[in-house]
């Protein structure tokens, strides 16, 4: 009986031994070998940052390769072409750039974030300068779509004046410095600290109010201004075309009113001919 439980007491010592710190091995080494974290059922340690691989994230970098491809032929098209370069086309170039910027980037150290299943091991400098440049191009973006379409309702509500002043490649120039001038002014707190990461091998956005502002004045704001001049533009374009057609219909009808009366006065010339020679008719069946 003493056998038995000297082995149970036995057996619970080397279970409990794994975790005792060793004599000879430091306090903090002991609690940075003992720190793991439980991820998808999948036991990681930071200390050796043996991680799970998804070598499906691969497929993602055809992404950003695509899109570095599509936007760059855009960019030669424009540098190439005189006749492409106007003021649309600047700021379609300068949306082809902002995007050009995100998928070098971002969109890479995105696809290593996913293939390396979310665990940050570039620093925290790295991920501060990730998460600042999908801020500021993706603000870039999004008000480069607004100017495009700024842009457009002032040459079909105004051509007149578009004309005049908005076809100057000079506007065009200080629409695209404004838009990355404002693009950079939101992404320089994320840049230089705003976004506090708590963990170590984490990187994401963790200002709370940073987000919402950013969404509200940088995403939403934009959309709903560039849905309201695009339904002034259709709804101009709708005005244009009605107007048009009547134009059409006016000059159908006064071109048929001409030829019956081209008709008609034919008719009646037909008749005074007529009319003559039966006279002269007459008038020698007479003598």
């Amino acid at each position: 009986m003493n056998e038995g439980r000297s082995q149970n007491i036995s057996s619970e010592v080397v279970a409990i031994l794994p975790i005792l710190p060793l004599p000879f091995e430091e306090e903090g080494e002991i609690i940075l070998n003992n720190q793991t974290s439980l991820e998808n059922n999948n036991l990681i340690e930071f200390t050796g940052t043996v991680v799970d691989r998804n070598p499906y994230a691969l497929v993602l970098a055809l992404v950003p390769v695509l899109t570095i491809f599509g936007n760059s032929m855009v960019i030669l098209a424009v540098r190439k072409e005189k006749s492409l370069q106007s003021v649309t086309n600047y700021l379609i170039v300068s949306l082809a750039s902002a995007d050009l910027l995100v998928a070098l980037c971002v969109m890479f150290f995105a696809v290593y974030y996913e293939w390396n299943s979310f665990v940050w091991d570039l620093g925290p400098s790295l991920c501060n300068l990730y998460i600042g440049a999908d801020v500021a191009c993706s603000t870039a973006s999004i008000l480069n779509l607004l100017a495009i379409s700024i842009d457009r309702y002032i040459a079909i509500s105004h051509p007149l004046a578009y004309c005049q002043i908005g076809a100057n490649s000079s506007r065009a120039c200080l629409s695209i410095a404004l838009v990355w001038a404002v693009s950079i002014a939101v992404a320089v707190p994320v840049a230089f600290g705003a976004n506090h990461i708590e963990q170590e091998h984490d990187c994401s956005f963790t200002n709370p109010v940073f987000m919402i502002g950013s969404s509200i004045f940088s995403f939403f704001v934009p959309c709903l201004a560039m849905i309201a001049l695009y339904a002034v533009i259709f709804r101009r374009l709708r005005e244009r075309e009605k107007a048009r057609d009547l134009r059409r219909k006016g000059q159908t009808s006064g071109t048929e009113g001409a030829l019956v009366l081209n008709a008609l006065m034919g008719g009646a010339r037909m008749a005074r001919q007529i009319n003559k020679n039966l006279k002269i008719n007459i008038q020698k069946n007479i003598f």
